[in-house]
């Protein structure tokens, strides 16, 4: 073992790594038309405490405690609850938990 990465693990610093210690290289691909070039431009907004207050208090507090018992199924079924105008939420906190990261999670339903 050469090196650590921590969790939650970034494909781009995997990649990096392998390179590193292999000497590979990677060819990547052009986008096609604008369409694909937007859509890996884009990042994610980041989520804050405020973008929670479009649910109830009962489901942050559930959503809360599912993150501090690291329970990914819970976590995901109070997702689905979120109205579909709230999308960067839904996506968000599925990201979140897409990538193990519990304790972002829980700081942003303290408050």
């Amino acid at each position: 073992m050469y090196d650590l990465i921590r969790k939650p693990f970034h494909e781009e610093v995997i990649f990096n790594k392998i390179a590193e210690y292999l000497g590979v290289q990677y060819i990547y691909a052009e986008p096609e038309n604008l369409a694909d070039i937007e859509l890996i431009a884009s990042e994610p907004e980041e989520l804050k405490p405020q973008d929670l207050l479009v649910m109830p208090l009962e489901w942050v507090r559930a959503v809360h405690q599912a993150a501090v018992q690291v329970d990914a199924e819970l976590i995901l079924e109070l997702i689905k609850q979120i109205p579909d105008s709230n999308f960067n939420l839904a996506e968000g906190l599925t990201d979140f938990v897409d990538n193990f990261c519990f304790d972002e999670i829980i700081e942003l339903t303290e408050t």
